[in-house]
Formats: C-alpha cells, structure tokens, sequence
C-alpha cells in the first residue's frame, strides 16, 4: 500500500476509533475561548507560531468542504496524466491547484471530529460529521487513483524528485491491485462494518465470523498467503507476523508472571487502601506546564504553543459531550488539536500526557508519518516519562497512585492486546470454510488459557465484540509493541536522566520505511521482539514497585518508588 494511502487510512482509524471509543478530555480554551469553568486560572504562556502560520482555534471560519469538486479535480488530473497531451509543468500545476481543497476537506475533516465531540447535541456539526465520514473513502480513492496514473506515466522521475518523494515510484510501480472482484470484497468488507455501530451485540459473533470470511477472500483475491500479510502492509507495521507472535509469548512467560505477583502482592492492597485523589482539571494543566519546562526545552516550547493558540478542549462530563480524549491534526491551521473530557482525578495526568504525545509527533510530523507503530509509541512513551517526573509534585502516596496505576495498565495492555493479538493470528489463518462461531470460539478459550486470563470470560466471541478487533484486524499489535517501547524509554531514563527524553526526541523523527528494530536501535534502544528486552524491563518494572529483582542475577534499575 502506498504511503499517501496508509496516511489517510491511518487518519480515517482514528478518527472513527474515536468516535465509537472515545478517551478523555475535557475542556478549557484558550485565549480566544470562554473563561475556564473551574475556579482556578489557567496559566497561558507566551508564544510564537513556531513558524507555522498558526492561528487561535477560536477564530477558525468552518465552511463544509466541496468535495465533490474536490473528486472531480482529482479525476481530471488523472485523465490528463494518462492521456499525456500536456507536459510535466502543467501537469504540476494541476495538482497543485488541488492543494487548497484537499487541504480544506482534511481540515473539516479533524474540526468536525472536535465539534461533535464538544456537543454531539450540535445538529449541524453531527450531520456534517456523518456525511464526511462517507465522503472519506471516495476522496482516498481517487488521490489513489492520480498516483498510480502518475507513477506509470512517462513524467514518473519527475513526479517522484520534484513532487512525490523519494520511493514513490517504486510504491506504485505495480499499479493499483484492485481488481473488480476485490473491490466487490471490499464493498462486501465496508457494508459489514457499517453493521458493527447499529447492530445487536447478540448478532456481533456472526458478523465476526462475516467479516474474518470476506477477508479470508480479500487475502486470497490480491495473493496473499493469508490476511495477516495484507494488514500489516496496510497498517504499516516495521516488522512480521512471526516477530509479532514471540513477542506474545514473551510477554506471556515473563510480563504475565510479574504482573500477578504484583497484582496480589502490591496493587490489590495499595489500591483498597488509597483511592484516587479529586482533581481540578485546570490545576493538572498547570502542573503538567511545570513539569514540561523542567523536563524538556522543546516539550515546553511545544506545551505554551498548544495552550497560547487554544489547541486543545478540555473540560468535565456533561450528557452531550463525549467521553474520552483524542488528538488530531488541523491541516489548514497546520496544528494538532486535543479533545479531552477529564474525569477529575489523578488519572487526568496520565490521560492528557498520553494526547500530548499525540500531539508532538503530529507537531514534528505535520500530521502522519504513517507508522502506527511509531506514533502509538510516542503517546504511550510520554506518558509514562511524565508520570515519572511527577514524583517531584505530589504528596507520596499521590504519587505512588499515579506511578502504579500507570504500570498496571501497561502490564494489563501488554497482556489483553497480546491475547487479541495471538487470536487473531490464528483466526485469520484459518481456511474459509474453517472459519464458524464455534471454532472461533475454540481459538479464543486456548489464547485465553495460554496468557492465563480468564477462561470463563474468554468462554464468548462477545470478549472481542471491540472495535479495534472488528473493524481493524491487527491494529492491537501497535498496542504491544509501543507498550514495550515506551516502557524502554521509560527506565532509560531513569537510569540515566536525559536519556530517555532523549531517545524520545530522537524517535519523533523517524519515518516510516525502515524496519521498527533498526530504527530504535539508532537512538539507542534495544528490539521489543526481543526476550531479553521484555525481561529486563519486566525486571525493572518489579524492581521500580519493590526494590527487589524478579529475575534474578539481573541489574534492576532505578530505586523503589
């Protein structure tokens, strides 16, 4: 799959995740925004643009998109190149003449998201919302399309050195592969998971076995050997099905057993014993600016940008507001933005320091780099560096909340998603005609057993009846790995303060392409499909809670909490 096209894919996931998950947000504009609700002041720091042409979100002007103009542009621009009556220049011209209304639907695109979450009671940007979450395939298509026209056509160097980039005419040398019984599959694909948002949870277990059968198809259509290849080139995964799998069982022989010792040994009585602390919601945003300007130049410069320019929303519950949080990226505004509906505790931290690594690899990647991996890496690794951080800012056992909570949802992350993980592997290796409710269910009882979950839970294809499962198979990998990841740079840090900091700014740069163990070697981290790697942080996860070594003869780390 094509880069262009995996960007757009990757935007529409999240944005569609976010709309039938959520996360956590709330709302507190900024200095073109109504006064904060809660009693203390938001400090808003000074800030330039960054060089961007940045302007406050609240004096963005929405107007819908013209889409269809938009698609017809795109058309025409693909009729000329194949046609090849016009020469290189104004073959340019075209295309970019499009800019402005391709960059306009993206922008709508992110603010209708925003909008909707804000209010969902909103008419106008609900019904907006639903007819450009439509419109979306249709624009993806044809950029598609006007690609594989102008990497076949004889100007092709010329679109790649002066236009494209590098590597573009060998992404689309083979041309598009969508034949038309792929495209029936895929129109197949599509209607099944229109189904998934209004259908019964009764009827989830057969739309599953539905949709792992029409991918079994789609697999088999385009030459794969089985859909897990497919998905991972589609998803833009730096590594194979096969590192996938030994990482799982990785993290079931060594990340399962620490976690259970911890859970009955530590977090089962310190959490009975400690609940979480009431959090004004402004007071978290303060801190975390103190944290970031003792933590990090550039996480500062990037932290008073997003507040001065009002790019984040955050605020309490409310009936029509969603839930959740969620970052996406203001094309026309060239900004990311964050959503968030705050819960009021000290979870809140970890929450918005999750968005705001969302936020720095869109800032440093002017959107996607098209590497789930990668960015799902720079969320959960800049969470869990500033929730180490906090230490200096809270009472002790605010923080040893804070801290264990934290690390108990990565080590539950990387067992649930490495459990989805291993079953989808096997669900989608089946045959067609192997793939029923009852052996889907068979599969998911033996995962089950292997991660040591419960068996009884796991004994219904309703425990997968998750998106992320249904709508986009293989996705949960992402989870894993970046888990393992941020972890890494979680304890190279403390271990040698700036370092993990450091490697955290150095991976923001990297792109999509290069294999993921290569590219974290270059800032100086070690594979997650690595045994050793999953073990020793596993150890110093242990150690961090304990002071004690779970494996033994190892180095641990950094002291106690």
């Amino acid at each position: 799959m094509s880069r262009i096209r995996r960007i757009l894919l990757l935007t529409a996931i999240l944005a569609i995740l976010t709309l039938l998950c959520g996360c956590n947000d709330g709302h507190t504009d900024g200095p073109t925004g109504d006064p904060p609700s809660d009693p203390a002041q938001l400090i808003i720091p000074d800030s330039d643009d960054l060089g961007r042409g940045t302007v406050a979100y609240g004096t963005l002007e929405y107007a819908y998109p013209d889409t269809e103009g938009l698609l017809s542009g795109l058309s025409e621009v693909k009729e000329a190149i194949e046609e090849n009556e016009k020469d290189f220049s104004s073959l340019l011209e075209m295309i970019r003449a499009l800019e402005p209304a391709y960059t306009d639907f993206l922008t709508a695109y992110s603010y209708l998201s925003i909008e909707n979450a804000k209010d969902s009671a909103e008419e106008r940007y609900s019904a907006d919302y639903a007819r450009i979450l439509e419109e979306y395939p249709a624009v993806l298509d044809k950029v598609e399309e006007m690609s594989v026209a102008a990497a076949a056509s004889p100007h092709a160097e010329q679109f790649e050195t002066e236009y494209f980039g590098d590597g573009f005419i060998e992404r689309y040398k083979d041309g598009e592969r969508y034949t038309d019984s792929v495209t029936a599959l895929l129109t197949e694909e599509a209607t099944l998971e229109a189904e998934y948002a209004t259908s019964a949870e009764e009827s989830r277990a057969e739309l599953l076995v539905s949709l792992i059968r029409v991918r079994r198809l789609i697999a088999d259509e385009m030459g794969y050997t089985d859909y897990s290849e497919y998905a991972y080139e589609q998803l833009g995964h730096g590594y194979s099905a096969e590192q996938m799998l030994r990482l799982t069982e990785s993290v079931k022989e060594l990340a399962l057993p620490v976690y259970q010792r911890l859970h009955h040994h530590t977090f089962k009585n310190f959490f009975a014993k400690y609940g979480e602390s009431e959090l004004s919601h402004v007071d978290m945003m303060n801190t975390l600016g103190e944290v970031y300007s003792e933590m990090d130049a550039e996480l500062s410069k990037a932290y008073s940008y997003m507040l001065h320019y009002g790019l984040f929303d955050v605020e309490g519950a409310c009936d029509s507001r969603r839930d959740g949080a969620f970052t996406v990226y203001l094309h026309g505004n060239a900004s990311p933005f964050i959503f968030m509906t705050a819960v009021g505790d000290d979870s809140d931290y970890a929450t918005l320091a999750h968005e705001f690594g969302h936020f720095n690899d869109m800032l440093e990647n002017d959107g996607s780099r098209g590497s789930l991996d990668l960015e799902e890496t720079a969320s959960v690794g800049l969470e869990l560096l500033t929730v180490m951080r906090m230490k200096e800012h809270l009472p002790a056992n605010e923080y040893k909340h804070l801290y264990y909570t934290s690390i108990r949802n990565a080590l539950v992350t990387l067992i649930i998603q490495s459990a989805y993980a291993r079953f989808e592997h096997y669900a989608y290796s089946l045959s067609y005609h192997e793939i029923t409710e009852e052996r889907l269910t068979e599969l998911l009882v033996e995962t089950a057993s292997e991660m040591g979950l419960n068996t009884d839970y796991y004994s219904s294809l309703s425990a997968v009846d998750i998106p992320h499962v249904m709508l986009y198979p293989f996705y949960v990998q992402s989870y894993v790995v970046s888990t393992v990841t941020a972890l890494s740079i979680c304890f190279k840090e403390a271990d040698t303060p700036g370092a993990g900091v450091s490697a955290y700014n150095a991976l923001l740069k990297k792109q999509e392409g290069e294999p993921l163990t290569e590219q974290l070697f270059e800032v100086g981290l070690t594979s997650p499909f690595s045994a050793d790697t999953v073990k020793d942080i596993c150890d110093k996860v242990y150690f961090s809670i304990t002071g004690a070594h779970y494996f033994k003869n190892d180095g641990g780390g950094s002291g106690a909490v």
